[in-house]
């Protein structure tokens, strides 16, 4: 099962922010999207479609290719 991950971040000038990513199995992919409802969404998806982690980063690569 799929599940959000949430990051806090921050970039070379100091600016602190929220970051969303994925969980499933041994796999976790981070920094997916700042937008926590878009990963809902695609953690939804991921789960309906019954995702595998061997193809996690190829499925995050095509999502994000998306929005």
């Amino acid at each position: 099962m799929w599940k959000m991950t949430k990051d806090e971040m921050q970039t070379e000038d100091g600016v602190r922010y929220t970051t969303y990513g994925i969980i499933g199995g041994d796999c976790t992919i981070p920094d997916i999207s700042t937008d926590k409802d878009v990963v809902i969404g695609f953690v939804d998806r991921l789960n309906k479609f019954e995702a595998s982690p061997i193809n996690a980063a190829d499925i995050v690569e095509d999502f994000l290719a998306e929005i």
